[in-house]
């Protein structure tokens, strides 16, 4: 059985998170999104929820990190380089050290955002799939 994720974030301007988010290369879902939210899809389970902070302050009462785990390190620097080339600010220094590899960045409202990789037999050990991921090229 598959289990989707909705990660819900607050924004000022739904508008702007949502060129930013398909700046990355990430489509959107109408069908979740309304004059307040606008649905980011991040991958086949995963969608971002962009909502309006009023709204958002609602149901939630705190900001959230996300890590988005990717299977080489050229995607890692791909997505951090978008996201960089439409407003994000650094977060941390990069994280170089075997068997990981990571960059991050704040989305423009803030939000703390990993992407990482890791090689190796360590990788299925996280992944759980046996394939193991390819941080090394």
């Amino acid at each position: 059985m598959s289990i989707r994720i909705a990660i819900n974030l607050p924004v000022q301007d739904v508008a702007a998170a949502t060129r930013f988010f398909t700046a990355l290369g990430f489509a959107t879902d109408g069908r979740l999104a309304n004059e307040h939210m606008e649905a980011i899809v991040i991958g086949d389970l995963i969608y971002v929820l962009l909502i309006e902070e009023p709204f958002f302050r609602l149901v939630a009462r705190s900001g959230t990190m996300l890590q988005l785990q990717v299977d080489s390190r050229a995607r890692v620097d791909e997505l951090a380089d978008k996201a960089f080339a439409a407003g994000a600010l650094p977060a941390n220094k990069a994280n170089d050290h075997a068997p990981f590899y990571g960059r991050s960045f704040s989305d423009l409202d803030g939000q703390h955002w990993d992407v990482f990789c890791i090689d190796g037999a360590e990788a299925v050990h996280v992944a759980g799939d046996g394939r193991g991921d390819r941080c090394s090229g």
